[in-house]
């Protein structure tokens, strides 16, 4: 029987584990695929552009499974009710091309960057360039993105926009520090992540 995983499982999952043990073991996982990068058979995105977005697919396969993740790109869809990005995905068997998993991908994709973010400041990362082990902070550009999630994985000052937009203040609840650090331009030049 396929199994199906929900925005609700996903939280529920995170609620049971703790979101730092979660992205601490998530990081892991990434790593150990990212030391073994050149066994998967990878091609490019397939992707469908249209005036209002993007829509597209992007397939790998390590031999034994094969995964596909379908993504959007709609700018306007808040003014519909939408998320401007939704993604779920398949996991197969190769052998039989059963498909062992459908799961949601908008929240796992975010919760993913954000470990994958926090693993390139890791020194003990080898297959991922680190920065400087003297980063104290991140900045952040106007997007949405987790709060607790952030807060977990990014163990320093994060730089906001002086008037930033919604997110930064549930970041700030959750025990993120805030510097101001003015335009997007100046931010980047004063992050050491």
């Amino acid at each position: 029987m396929t199994r199906y995983i929900d925005v609700v499982n996903v939280q529920e999952l995170a609620s049971r584990l703790g979101v730092a043990t979660m992205m601490t073991e998530m990081a892991c996982f990434i790593r150990e695929d990212f030391l073994r990068w050149e066994q998967f058979q990878k091609s490019p995105r397939t992707a469908n552009h249209s005036e209002v977005g993007v829509i597209e697919l992007m397939p790998a396969s390590d031999g034994q499974h094969y995964a596909f993740k379908y993504v959007n790109g709609h700018p306007q869809n808040p003014t519909h009710g939408l998320s401007t990005v939704m993604a779920f995905g398949v996991l197969a068997e190769v052998a039989t091309g059963f498909p062992i998993l459908l799961s949601e991908l908008t929240v796992t994709t975010a919760m993913r960057t954000a470990a994958t973010s926090a693993m390139s400041r890791s020194r003990s990362s080898a297959a991922i360039p680190a920065p400087s082990p003297e980063s104290r902070s991140a900045a952040a550009l106007p997007m949405p993105f987790p709060a607790p999630v952030t807060t977990a994985i990014l163990p320093c000052s994060l730089m906001v926009p002086p008037s930033p937009p919604g997110g930064f203040s549930s970041y700030l609840r959750t025990g993120g520090r805030r510097r101001s650090c003015g335009s997007r331009s100046r931010r980047l030049r004063a992050a050491s992540t």
